[in-house]
């Protein structure tokens, strides 16, 4: 008898013990769970292009190096970036079949990329221009286009332009500091020069698509053991007069204080996809570099997430007089960063 409540005390301790390791690993990875809340929907369920769908978009991405830098603010959930993580990452888009222009100031990045295109058959040249060296396609009947931009000088980009300002904001002591969003000010411009590309990458025109999406280098991060060939498709529902956003939190604060968002790095919409027709991104573009020079003058600043947060739902966003729209995708729960770009992922 003795025995059997020795046992089960030993099976209750084990379960407890086993209970309370499950909660610190959940609370320690907690930032990094929207890393993973899709992959069974990927895994699972594939997505097949299908003659309906609509692959008419350019995918703009970019890689600045920023030497290793760590995310998060201590503990099991601060991660270490490092250039090798981002090649990683970068590799899912090697099987990309859209249109796809990657701005980049990595030699290793560029010539990742200019493998890929060569290997497509593309005959690659080089011209330099305002610190920008083009890849030029002499193929683009290919199935795979590919337009490598090599960056020689950043400061040609608003975002960059405003490195010093964003120095100064970022030394102050009593400034909070979320890393790296509030601490390393060249990653939080880099979170702005987004728009900066989208931007010429439209007025390049380079491969005539009517849309245009824009796409952190490690948005597919989750699956790049596939290695299958995938298209980023135009939503059915898409609203050709908004901007297409993924929500990440539902329903926000409403009309809240510039200050809170950028101080708190409040969060509504993620920065990792925003889709859109030319001309409606480009109307947003000028928007968005507005309301930027008007925070930076407020002493405010962190990432491209609370600028757009700021731009629609706070006290200011009257004031900054914005006309473009914002379309939401997202599940009703929190976390899912990267909602939009799946539900736009097909594979043949």
């Amino acid at each position: 008898m003795k025995c059997c409540v020795t046992t089960r005390k030993r099976r209750f301790s084990f379960l407890l013990f086993a209970c309370v390791l499950v909660c610190c690993v959940v609370l320690a990875f907690h930032d990094r769970m929207h890393e993973f809340c899709l992959v069974p929907h990927i895994l699972w369920r594939i997505p097949r292009l299908s003659p309906r769908d609509n692959t008419d978009v350019t995918i703009v991405t970019a890689f600045f190096d920023l030497g290793t830098f760590r995310k998060g603010d201590g503990g099991l959930a601060q991660i270490k970036y490092t250039p090798q993580k981002y090649l990683e990452w970068g590799s899912a888009f090697q099987y990309l079949q859209n249109p796809l222009v990657i701005f980049t100031d990595s030699v290793e990045m560029e010539e990742c990329f200019r493998v890929g295109a060569a290997v497509c058959g593309n005959c690659l040249t080089c011209r330099q221009e305002s610190g920008l060296a083009e890849t030029k396609r002499h193929a683009p009947e290919q199935k795979h286009r590919i337009k490598v931009v090599r960056v020689y000088n950043r400061t040609q980009f608003f975002a960059f332009q405003k490195l010093n300002r964003v120095r100064e904001i970022f030394a102050d002591p009593s400034y909070p500091k979320f890393n790296p969003n509030t601490v390393l000010p060249e990653y939080a411009c880099t979170q702005h020069v987004k728009v900066d590309l989208v931007e010429r990458a439209i007025l390049e025109d380079y491969f005539q698509t009517k849309y245009y999406a824009w796409m952190d280098l490690g948005y597919f991060r989750d699956i790049t053991f596939r290695k299958r060939k995938f298209w980023i498709t135009v939503p059915p529902e898409m609203n050709d007069s908004k901007v297409a956003v993924n929500e990440v939190i539902s329903p926000p604060n409403h009309r809240v204080d510039p200050d809170i968002i950028f101080k708190e790095n409040a969060l509504w919409v993620g920065g990792g996809m925003v889709l859109g027709t030319a001309p409606v991104l480009l109307k947003f573009v000028e928007e968005y570099r507005r309301a930027v020079q008007h925070f930076l003058d407020g002493g405010l600043f962190n990432t491209d997430q609370q600028l757009i947060y700021s731009m629609y739902k706070s006290t200011s966003a009257q004031q900054l007089g914005v006309t473009t729209q914002l379309q939401l995708f997202g599940l009703r729960f929190h976390g899912c960063w990267f909602y939009l770009g799946y539900k736009c992922y097909k594979e043949e």
